[in-house]
């Protein structure tokens, strides 16, 4: 059964969010729930990193790295947590997964690009010039300064 990985990832995406938001209304009929958190901090790089984790899996595969998909989760989910934290260090709404420190000075495009490489190339030292390339790339697109 062929099935397109980015719509499957959008309609559990959307699932996930709907039964959120059922929770949140769930008891007391609602108003003595809390405010939801202001929208989190905003940067196209989360998006760009899903599309490289995704590709640098794939090259992982095509160079014959044999993972099996509980691998390749594992590998998605690590980064994505990477990234969640290195976000909430920049603007902390959330308990951290992993990692907790804080720097509000940050660029969060820096932050996530940062996270990103430094878990994929852990995990998937065969692809460090597949990964270096696209860190480079995203570093390169950040001002110059003490945020990046």
């Amino acid at each position: 059964m062929d099935f397109d990985r980015r719509q499957l990832l959008q309609t559990a995406s959307a699932f996930a969010v709907a039964g959120t938001a059922g929770i949140a209304g769930c008891g007391g009929g609602g108003s003595d729930a809390p405010a939801p958190p202001p929208p989190p901090t905003n940067t196209a790089a989360v998006g760009t990193w899903s599309e490289h984790i995704t590709a640098t899996i794939a090259a992982a595969q095509a160079a014959g790295a044999g993972l099996f998909s509980n691998v390749e989760a594992r590998v998605q989910a690590m980064v994505y947590a990477a990234i969640h934290d290195s976000l909430n260090a920049i603007d902390r709404r959330y308990a951290p997964w992993r990692v907790d420190v804080r720097d509000a000075s940050a660029n969060p495009d820096a932050a996530v690009a940062s996270a990103a490489r430094d878990v994929l190339v852990a995990l998937l030292p065969a692809q460090t010039a597949f990964v270096q390339t696209r860190y480079q790339t995203a570093i390169d697109a950040v001002s110059n300064g003490s945020a990046k």
